[in-house]
């Protein structure tokens, strides 16, 4: 799946920008950018194969989706990926800067809000995906 542009809204996405919505209190077009960047991430994570970890901003859109953990699964089928674990709590050095690196390469420049520079990531207190529990 290529990059989701913001405004761009896949075939049944709705259901899930509409969680992210309801459940960050945001804007549909706020909703539909979290939406996108996490699909974007999310792909990145997939194809790379690493440990990646999103910024705290799409990390929350992340949560919102996976307080439905059938939601969450139906989301990865209709974006044609494998399952990715959710990791609370565990970051590795570096791991953020990687993140930016591989979602720079992929998509361009990145927009400050959805990815700046510092995130919860490098304090210790993010989270990262993999495809392994």
């Amino acid at each position: 799946m290529g990059r989701q542009d913001e405004g761009e809204v896949v075939g049944g996405m709705r259901v899930y920008e509409n969680c992210i919505r309801q459940t960050l209190g945001v804007g549909q077009s706020e909703a539909r950018w979290r939406l996108n960047e996490l699909v974007n991430f999310l792909t990145t994570a997939s194809e790379s194969g690493e440990v990646l970890q999103p910024s705290e901003w799409v990390d929350d859109a992340w949560h919102a989706v996976l307080a439905d953990p059938s939601m969450y699964s139906a989301l990865l089928e209709d974006c044609h990926l494998p399952y990715l674990w959710h990791r609370q709590g565990l970051t590795r050095p570096g791991g953020y800067e990687r993140t930016l690196e591989l979602m720079s390469q992929r998509y361009g420049p990145l927009s400050e809000i959805a990815w700046p520079a510092k995130s919860a990531a490098d304090c210790g207190q993010g989270c990262d995906c993999g495809n392994e529990g």
